[in-house]
Parts: C-alpha cells; structure tokens; sequence
C-alpha cells in the first residue's frame, strides 16, 4: 500500500516534476525485508542540476532509536544492513 502511495506521490501528484518515464521493481532478499527500486525519469526542465538540489530529494539515514520506536531501529539495523562480511567473517550470513 506505501508503494502504490509513493508512485502515486511521484507520477500523479508530480511532487518532482513532470515525468517522462518511470520503472520500479520489489526485491525479496533472503536475509532482508522486501523493498522498492524505483527509477523515474523527469522531463529536462525538472531535473535537478546541482549537488544541493539531489541532496535535497536523496535521504538515507537510520530511524531514531529515541524518537521511533525501537523495534523501527532494531528491524533496519538487522534486516537492511548489510556487512560486515568477507574472509575476515566466514560465518557472515552472505558467505
């Protein structure tokens, strides 16, 4: 349901812009929660141009364990973050 809002935000409501095309794929990943690629592609006037304008619509960071509940915090720490792994951690669930 947050996806078919969140496409709705993107292609109907135009929050960044005209679209030309857009594309989105959900992911199940064996050790992760399901998730969303998303690619649209903006009619040129709407396409941001600088460093500060993608930083603006681009954001990744971890929820609060203060202000979200903390499962929220527990969940996207152990499910959609991946590492560390490699010939130093054999055992990592990647390996």
């Amino acid at each position: 349901m947050k996806l078919l809002v969140l496409m709705k935000d993107l292609m109907k409501d135009e929050v960044f812009g005209l679209t030309v095309a857009q594309i989105h794929v959900i992911e199940f990943q064996k050790r992760g929660l399901p998730h969303a690629h998303i690619l649209i592609i903006l009619k040129p006037e709407f396409q941001p141009t600088t460093l500060a304008q993608i930083d603006m619509a681009i954001l990744a960071e971890l929820p609060d364990p203060k202000m979200d509940p903390k499962w929220m915090f527990e969940t996207v720490s152990k499910c959609m973050m991946h590492g560390p792994c490699g010939l130093a951690f054999p055992n990592a669930p990647c390996m």
